[in-house]
């Protein structure tokens, strides 16, 4: 089993940030075992991080 370094308190409020300022942002984790890129979450166009 992977663990992540980030939780997902932490990943909500990054999408609450980025949800506010109509921004796009990418769900990526660049390090460890097992790499995370993606997908890419754009307010108001595609799914949701909740």
């Amino acid at each position: 089993m992977s663990h992540c370094s980030i939780t997902q308190p932490q990943l909500a409020k990054i999408n609450e940030t980025a949800v506010c300022a109509h921004q796009p942002w990418l769900l990526a984790k660049p390090v460890g075992g097992l790499l995370w890129l993606g997908p890419i979450f754009e307010p108001e166009d595609t799914g949701c991080w909740d």
